[in-house]
């Protein structure tokens, strides 16, 4: 045998018997990982809303550690209302009956394992009074309601005009008094010199309603009958017209609105106008204001502390930017801020915020004559909190108009208006108070091709519903009814 293989062997033989007489090396086989099967992890549900007649429930997210897919499924008060739903999120029980206790619960599986299961339960609300009113005019005056308030004696009051066709302007300033179930109580036409236009309206603490619709402004007692009303000469070139209308603590008025200042048959400039007038209509001052080529006052509110903020826009022709002023008691100007836009601004409302702030409403007008709503918050010096443009309509014409808004008893807003152009639904928009975008509902149907709907007013009701004002006009079809509609629906908008 060859010496380098004999050593070889017995080094080999050596190895062999010393792992034999030492400590056994026990090397166990290894297998494929094999996943558990779990169930899904617990989860919890929450009732979100709930009223008269349906409720809403959210639940999730609900986790799996197998990665499985999950089914959901919905139990109230022991029958199954939905299956195999394939995420959690959001439900909506509708046609529930009144006042009435309900339990329920959400069941989630992957079908491998046992089910997993929360429990919840609420109770509907009371009947809840909703209405929808159509007024089709008086003896060929058709009537359009632009403004609606609450009563101090209850019940709604609406302020609009009232024509004698489709195109309502240059008929008459229309008043309408309504009972908390939308019934006519009375109403009251009197005849425009040269033409109402969005007339709005506020109750003086005398009861009196106090009326701003451009080409005047009147004062009628709690009956409708007029007191005294200061027109504008409708001859006159350079004419104020009255936009807006705020009551003071000794019962003076302040008005807002816009002039023309006119050189040579030419408009040269637009300037605002504040006039203060006493309890029987005596002109006290009249002032005029001018930030930029054009400057145009549309509405008023009193801000607590004895001053006024008015809501306008300034800047050139084609591109108006909107614009908050305050001023004293005597017209000074305590404060003024623009809110620059890229876009045409055409400022609608500004109310007083519960935060002693303020809440303004516009419409934007974009690229391609595309409208946005433009909801803007500013402070109590009017810098801007926040503020949000909203397109819904993506169909028809891409337009999406706000024409009215109102702060809600829970902190919120509430916006009315409408989407489309020659399918046009009215619409009513709840927005949480940082402007996002809570719920939106329109009205009516956009399978009724023969109607437009819009909305233009809008107010919070007594039991916290809300009262929709607005328009039904023809489309398609000139025999079609038409008229003014105001309708009631739930804090949710159902």
């Amino acid at each position: 045998m060859n010496l380098r293989l004999s050593i070889v062997i017995t080094t080999a033989l050596l190895i062999l018997l010393s792992f034999s007489c030492g400590e056994k090396k026990i090397i166990e086989p290894i297998t494929p990982f094999e996943r558990n099967k779990n169930k899904p992890l617990p989860f919890e549900v929450s009732v979100l809303a709930v009223s008269d007649s349906f409720a809403t429930i959210g639940w999730g997210p609900v986790y799996d550690i197998d990665h499985d897919v999950l089914y959901h499924s919905i139990y109230l008060d022991n029958s199954l209302v939905t299956s195999d739903l394939s995420t959690d999120g959001i439900y909506r029980f509708k046609n529930l009956l009144p006042n009435k206790s309900y339990v329920g619960m959400v069941v989630v599986t992957d079908k491998k394992t046992e089910p997993v299961s929360a429990n919840f339960s609420f109770s509907t609300k009371p009947i809840f009074e909703r209405f929808d009113r159509l007024f089709e005019g008086y003896n060929g005056n058709l009537p359009s309601g632009n403004t609606i308030i609450k009563s101090n004696n209850g019940g709604y009051v609406v302020a609009g005009i009232a024509g004698s066709g489709e195109y309502y302007s240059g008929h008459g300033l229309y008043l309408l008094k309504l009972d908390e179930l939308g019934f006519e109580q009375w109403h009251a036409i009197y005849p425009s010199f040269q033409g109402s236009y969005r007339p709005k309206i506020i109750q003086s603490q005398n009861n009196d309603y106090l009326i701003a619709n451009q080409e005047s402004i009147a004062r009628l007692d709690i009956s409708g009958k007029l007191i005294w009303r200061k027109s504008v000469d409708a001859a006159a070139i350079g004419k104020t017209l009255y936009n807006g209308v705020v009551e003071m603590p000794d019962n003076s008025i302040i008005t807002v609105g816009t002039k023309n200042i006119i050189v040579n048959n030419i408009i040269t400039s637009i300037i605002g106008v504040v006039s203060k007038f006493n309890i029987n209509g005596g002109l006290l001052w009249s002032k005029n204001y001018l930030f930029s080529e054009r400057t145009e006052f549309y509405d008023i509110v009193a801000s607590g502390d004895g001053q006024f903020v008015i809501l306008g826009a300034t800047g050139v022709y084609g591109n108006y930017d909107t614009s908050a002023i305050k001023i004293d008691g005597d017209g000074n100007v305590v404060w003024q801020e623009v809110y620059t836009n890229t876009r045409f601004d055409i400022p609608e409302r500004i109310l007083l915020t519960s935060d002693n702030g303020y809440i303004i409403a516009a419409n934007t007008i974009g690229e391609t004559n595309i409208v946005y709503a433009r909801i803007l918050k500013i402070d109590s010096e009017g810098k801007m909190t926040w503020g949000n443009e909203f397109l819904f309509d993506e169909i028809d014409r891409f337009n999406t108009y706000c024409n009215s808004i109102i702060q809600t008893t829970d902190g919120a807003y509430v916006f009315a208006g409408s989407n489309g152009y020659t399918r046009q639904s009215a619409s009513m928009v709840k927005l949480n108070s940082n402007g996002g975008v809570v719920w939106k509902q329109d009205f009516f149907p956009e399978g009724e091709v023969n109607y437009l709907w819009s909305a233009w007013g809008i107010v919070e009701s007594s039991d916290l519903g809300l009262v929709l004002l607005g328009r039904k006009s023809w489309y398609l079809n000139q025999n079609a009814e038409r008229g003014m509609w105001i309708l009631k629906k739930d804090q949710f908008g159902q």
